[in-house]
């Protein structure tokens, strides 16, 4: 431990990199106690540092602790991300943001003269998600990344100057720091709830899953983190 970032030997913790959020987690201790992750930090060789509540609990080099996360919020930031980059090939334009939460997000583009509704968009999006598109993570080497890659690159660590990046069946490979679901079928109904413009050329595109509108307290559901 230094301070209050404990490094574990292995870990299900996601620390949340780019516009995606971490994890909601604990670390459960053998006599019962859990301790709140709060963030986690990269360290030196590419270790993880979770940032607990060191309050809550006592800890010593060479105790056994499990690792916990909020499964239900992580699958839903999945199903979140991964229908966004549906949204990004959709909506054909520059990425210059956006921002991953469970069930609701947003992208930010630069755009041009070009005009598209949010009705046209949302066909699109629905058009692309019921096509059952697997979703492929892999690795590459920035020289061999589309000439059009459109967002941001991630260089995790260890990774020897690899790309992570997540491709939408046969669609354009992507740069990605996320996590996604195995298949777009899953991702399930997606509300386009708005392109609102935000000045500098550049324009918000809103979105939720269809189910948030109906039950928004499925955003705060499962308050004990499960593995």
């Amino acid at each position: 431990m230094r301070g209050d970032i404990l490094v574990v030997d292995r870990t299900v913790y996601y620390p949340g990199i780019g516009v995606s959020s971490p994890d909601c987690g604990s670390l459960l201790l053998d006599d019962g106690t859990r301790l709140g992750v709060l963030g986690g930090v990269w360290l030196e060789h590419g270790r993880l540092g979770h940032r607990v509540d060191i309050n809550a609990g006592r800890l010593a080099i060479g105790d056994e602790v499990t690792v916990k996360v909020d499964s239900m919020q992580r699958y839903l930031r999945m199903r979140t991300h991964t229908a966004l980059h549906i949204i990004a090939l959709a909506f054909p334009f520059a990425i210059v943001g956006g921002q991953v939460g469970p069930g609701r997000g947003h992208i930010d583009f630069k755009v041009d003269h070009t005009a598209m509704s949010t009705t046209l968009l949302q066909h699109q999006v629905h058009r692309l998600a019921t096509q059952d598109l697997p979703v492929d993570v892999g690795w590459r080497e920035p020289t061999k990344l589309a000439s059009d890659e459109r967002v941001e690159q991630f260089t995790w660590p260890q990774a020897r100057d690899a790309i992570r990046v997540v491709g939408l069946g046969n669609f354009e490979v992507q740069a990605c720091d996320g996590l996604h679901v195995r298949n777009t079928s899953e991702i399930g109904n997606v509300t386009i709830n708005g392109i609102v413009p935000m000045g500098n050329d550049q324009v918000r595109v809103k979105m939720s899953l269809t189910e948030m509108e109906s039950f928004p307290f499925l955003a705060h559901a499962s308050p004990h983190p499960s593995t």
